[in-house]
């Protein structure tokens, strides 16, 4: 068994599943850069995603001569917040966290029908989890340049990010982490 992250292989250590995790990062490219996933050929996979999700560690594997099966256990919906509840939500906040494109492109929409700046003078700074989604953000026409978390966990990259955004002068924002 494969997990995606250290948190999701130690979630399943805790259900008596023996899983492995990338040493470092929690994507899909983490995953394929593992040595463990070079050669894969005649190898049957089962992933387990979302429906409508990358297909990038499908397409690699079956590249390397696997044999790709694909369950969507879930669906990703896009929701329209209330106007008024986003302007809320949004009241002193200095950085908007994302962790996929489909959250940033639903929040592009819901700003551009609102009065408020989407980004510069009076905007939160974007925080995203890769790159891909740095050059996802500027295909919106995103302006200034999201910070972008690189570390091994989405934890250990938000607490990172975090601290560098407080060493730039501003307030370290506030963290929250429910146990999984």
């Amino acid at each position: 068994v494969i997990a995606i992250g250290r948190a999701t292989a130690a979630r399943l250590a805790t259900l008596g599943v023996n899983a492995w995790s990338p040493a470092s990062g929690s994507r899909s490219e983490d995953l394929l850069a593992d040595p463990r996933l070079g050669d894969v050929r005649a190898a049957t996979v089962t992933l387990i995603a979302g429906e409508g999700g990358r297909s990038l560690l499908a397409d690699t594997l079956r590249e390397r001569g696997a044999i790709v099966n694909t369950v969507a256990v879930y669906r990703r919906v896009a929701e329209t917040p209330d106007a008024a509840q986003l302007a809320s939500a949004l009241e002193g906040a200095e950085l908007v966290l994302f962790t996929s494109a489909e959250a940033m492109s639903a929040y592009h929409a819901a700003m551009q029908a609102s009065d408020r700046p989407i980004d510069g003078v009076g905007a939160p700074r974007w925080l995203v989890i890769s790159p891909r989604l740095v050059d996802h953000a500027k295909s919106l026409g995103y302006a200034d340049a999201p910070v972008v978390l690189a570390a091994a966990s989405m934890q250990e990259a938000l607490t990172a990010a975090a601290d560098a955004f407080a060493r730039t002068g501003q307030p370290r924002p506030v963290l929250s982490f429910a146990a999984s």
